[in-house]
Formats: C-alpha cells, sequence, structure tokens
C-alpha cells in the first residue's frame, strides 16, 4: 500500500480513536498548528540557504557558508521557543505535518550530502573542525526542537516518538563524524588548519559555538538510520495512530 494510503487509513481511525470532535478542538487553537508549520517552514528555508551556499562554495567564500550556519542554528533556536510557547497538539495536527516534514527531511539529508561532495574543499581551506562544529550546533538545536515537538504530542504517543527520533540524532551525529578527526584532514599550510578535525580550538573562527567534540566512527557515506515505516498492519491496530505521529515525529528535521 502506498504511503498515503496509510496515512488516509490513519486519519480516518484517528478521528474515531482521538479526536472525536476535530472541529471543536480546532477551533480552540488553529494559530499552534499554524505556529508549528511556520517553525518547521523557517527551518526549511534556512536549510535551503545553507545548501545552496555550500554547493557553490570553492574555499574561499568563508563568510557567508559561517553566516548561513549560524542563521541556521538561530532559527532552530527561535523555533524551540515558538513550539514551546504552543497549546498541546492533537493527532490530527501531527498528521497534518506530513508533506511538511517529509520536505524538511529531504532538505535536510540533502545539506549532508552536499558538505560531503565539498570535503575536498573544505580541507584544503583547513575548515574541518568549523564544519563539526557547526554540524554539532545544528545536531543539538535539532534534537531540542524535536524534543519541543515531542512534548506537544498526546501523552501516550511521547515515548515511542522519543525513542524513533533516536533515528534522527543518528543521522546527524553521522554528519558530524563525517568532519571529525580521523575523517576529514585539513591541508598542511590551510589558513584555517588546526590539525585536523575533531575536537579543539584549530580553525577558522565560527559565529556559532567554539570547540566541537569528537564523534562517533563512520562517516557520511556509511548508510544512517531511517524513521520507521508505518505498515498497513499497523494502520488497522488499534494504535495505529499513535505509531504515525511518531514516524512524523521522527522524520522531523532529518
Amino acid at each position: 500500500m502506498k504511503t498515503t494510503s496509510i496515512f488516509t487509513a490513519i486519519t480516518l481511525s484517528s478521528t474515531i480513536w482521538a479526536d472525536p470532535f476535530p472541529d471543536e478542538v480546532h477551533l480552540l487553537h488553529p494559530r499552534d498548528l499554524a505556529t508549528v508549520q511556520q517553525v518547521i517552514q523557517s527551518v526549511s528555508t534556512s536549510l535551503t540557504q545553507l545548501d545552496t551556499t555550500v554547493k557553490a562554495f570553492d574555499g574561499s567564500n568563508l563568510n557567508q557558508l559561517t553566516t548561513d550556519a549560524s542563521a541556521l542554528v538561530d532559527t532552530l533556536k527561535q523555533g524551540i521557543t515558538k513550539v514551546q510557547g504552543t497549546t498541546p497538539l492533537t493527532l490530527q495536527d501531527a498528521l497534518s505535518l506530513q508533506s511538511t516534514v517529509t520536505d524538511l527531511q529531504t532538505k535536510g539529508q540533502t545539506l549532508l550530502d552536499s558538505l560531503t561532495a565539498k570535503k575536498s574543499q573544505i580541507e584544503k581551506a583547513g575548515l574541518c573542525t568549523v564544519v563539526q562544529t557547526n554540524l554539532k550546533d545544528v545536531s543539538d538545536q535539532s534534537k531540542a526542537l524535536i524534543d519541543a515537538v515531542v512534548q506537544k504530542v498526546p501523552q501516550e504517543a511521547q515515548t515511542i516518538a522519543g525513542n524513533l527520533a533516536s533515528g534522527v540524532t543518528s543521522t546527524l551525529q553521522g554528519g558530524q563524524a563525517s568532519f571529525g578527526q580521523g575523517n576529514c584532514t585539513n591541508a598542511a599550510g590551510a589558513a584555517g588548519a588546526g590539525g585536523g578535525g575533531g575536537g579543539g580550538g584549530g580553525g577558522m573562527p565560527t559565529p556559532v559555538r567554539g570547540g566541537g567534540g569528537g564523534g562517533d566512527a563512520g562517516g557520511m557515506n556509511q548508510m544512517t538510520p531511517r524513521p520507521p515505516v508505518v505498515t498497513a498492519a499497523a494502520a488497522v491496530n488499534s494504535r495505529a495512530p499513535v505509531a504515525a505521529v511518531a514516524g512524523l515525529i521522527a522524520a522531523l528535521l532529518w
């Protein structure tokens, strides 16, 4: 069964199982769903801008690269604050975010792929530590935003959503590790060389946060976990709405 068909079935079942009065509920807080959608769209826009800059990177336009990376982190931080200020979402609300979240996940993976394609230029410019540090900031803030959204879904779905979201964290850590020590080596004599990626204060200044961490072994080319797919069998199960929401949250930001 196609994914869209599965979500259609889940939506119908969740109308009875968890949201018997959807019209009344949505009238109470239509702005909160809109706020979450706006946050996701803002993050998507920042991801696209950073990806465009990464694709154009030739080793000389460092300022634009670090500016856009910092802007993405700021957007994530602002999104966390906005989501924390909203009222709880219904299962129907979470399901309505499907297309927006799917697009965001795709753009996040595209950014990681673009960075990998530019690794040689990054090494020549001596920016391994800078890139790793920025990826760590994005990873940390993305996880915080995921946690904020998880807290807004119904209580019975929060534990499942949190467990499934671990796949998102693994993807982000894989990107960070790809530019860590042993996987990204600053060229000798490079302007920002500081002994390779993976820690310490070497490298060009970054406007985000200094001193990146190590990162797990492995690299960007390693297969990273993907959020579980809701199966047709799950769609007819009495807890299918919970699984669907968990899958959406796991897709949020990668």
